[in-house]
C-alpha cells in the first residue's frame, strides 16, 4: 500500500474524505524507497494476517476515538 493510498483510506474512515497529504522535502535519514514484505514471517513463523488493512484502520480509529473520549 503506497502512502497516498494509506492517507486516503485513513481520511475516509476519519470522516475527512477530501484530505490530501502535504509533501515536504526529505529529511536526513528518510528512506528513499521502502518495500515491506511479510514472506519471511510467513515462512519462518507461520504468520498469516487475520484481517485487511481497511478493517485494521477502522478498528484502530474506533480505539482512538474511545480512548480519547475517556480522557
Amino acid at each position: 500500500t503506497d502512502l497516498v493510498t494509506l492517507v486516503k483510506l485513513m481520511a475516509d474512515r476519519a470522516g475527512r474524505p477530501g484530505a490530501v497529504p502535504t509533501f515536504r522535502p526529505a529529511r536526513t535519514g528518510d528512506p528513499r524507497h521502502s518495500l515491506a514484505d511479510i514472506a519471511g514471517a510467513r515462512s519462518l513463523l507461520g504468520y498469516q494476517p487475520i484481517g485487511t488493512l481497511e478493517e485494521a484502520l477502522t478498528e484502530t480509529l474506533a480505539w482512538f476515538r474511545t480512548t480519547l473520549a475517556a480522557q
